[in-house]
This record gives C-alpha cells, sequence and structure tokens, in this order.
C-alpha cells in the first residue's frame, strides 16, 4: 500500500505527462485501489472532468478524480439505494472538507484566488488516504 505522499507523488507526475487533474488524481488511487486492474477506460472516463468539466469552470476535476476513486472502491453494480450510502457519506466529506480547505470547489473561483492545480491534486489525494485510514 501507497503512502499519500507517494500517490501524491504519482498523480503529480500523471499530470506532468498532460493528463489533466481528474485523470490523474484517478489513475493514481486506482493503483492503490485496483493494483491489478489497470484500466484503458480509466484516463478516457476522466477526461471530460478537467477544468471543471471541460473547462466551464465547474467543480474542480481533482476533486472529481477523487469522488470517482471512492465510487470505485465502495460502489456497487446494483441499484439497491442503500449500497450507495459509504459513497455518498465519503463524497459528502471530501466535498465539504474541500470547500472549507480552498474556499470554493468550483474550478473557476480556485483560479481566480490564484490556487495551482497542482496544489489541489496533492490535497484530494492525501485527504483521500487520511480518509481511508480507520
Amino acid at each position: 500500500m501507497s503512502t499519500a505522499d507517494e500517490l501524491s507523488r504519482k498523480a503529480l507526475a500523471n499530470f506532468k505527462c498532460g493528463y489533466n487533474c481528474a485523470q490523474s488524481v484517478l489513475l493514481a488511487l486506482l493503483e492503490q485501489i485496483e493494483p491489478e486492474g489497470k484500466c484503458d477506460l480509466v484516463p478516457k472516463i476522466a477526461t471530460g472532468f478537467g477544468s471543471g468539466f471541460g473547462g466551464c469552470g465547474s467543480v474542480c476535476g481533482a476533486l472529481v478524480g477523487a469522488v470517482m476513486a471512492v465510487g470505485v472502491k465502495y460502489g456497487s453494480n446494483d441499484s439497491d439505494p442503500k449500497r450507495r450510502t459509504k459513497v455518498y457519506e465519503a463524497t459528502r466529506t471530501l466535498y465539504r472538507e474541500f470547500e472549507k480547505q480552498h474556499g470554493s470547489a468550483m474550478c473557476s473561483t480556485l483560479k481566480a484566488n490564484k490556487k495551482l492545480c497542482t496544489e489541489l491534486v496533492e490535497w484530494v489525494i492525501h485527504s483521500y488516504v487520511a480518509m481511508e485510514k480507520p
């Protein structure tokens, strides 16, 4: 199991190689969740979430990448609403803490406030890992 610092380095390396924030976070976290389950769909699925939903300035892509990782880890393939509880709780925790720490979850606001994508990528990785600890 990788540490938060190791996962952050992987996510930042992904970012520096040209992946967007959502792709970078999701790819790094999935290495932890499913070490043997590399899937070529992962960067494709996350592509549209970079820069706040394809450049619209909506929800931060790094945060969305972490939420997608929560879904991979705790989500289900059935329609039972009770199986969504853990995912929804973890998503709310990440989202609310992100807003508290950064003043907003909106990409356009974060950029206007001079928040760096690399800083946000690191933050969500560390927050996800901390949330996973018992």
